[in-house]
């Protein structure tokens, strides 16, 4: 089985991305609940 290295980098963005979203969701709910 060949994998594309192009798959392994749309992948790997996709990836980053969504953990970036992850992450600035839990910063807005740390910040709603302190306040």
């Amino acid at each position: 089985m060949n994998i594309d290295p192009i798959w392994l980098l749309v992948f790997g963005v996709a990836l980053a991305g969504l953990f970036g979203l992850t992450m600035i969701k839990l910063e807005e709910r740390k910040e709603k609940t302190s306040h």
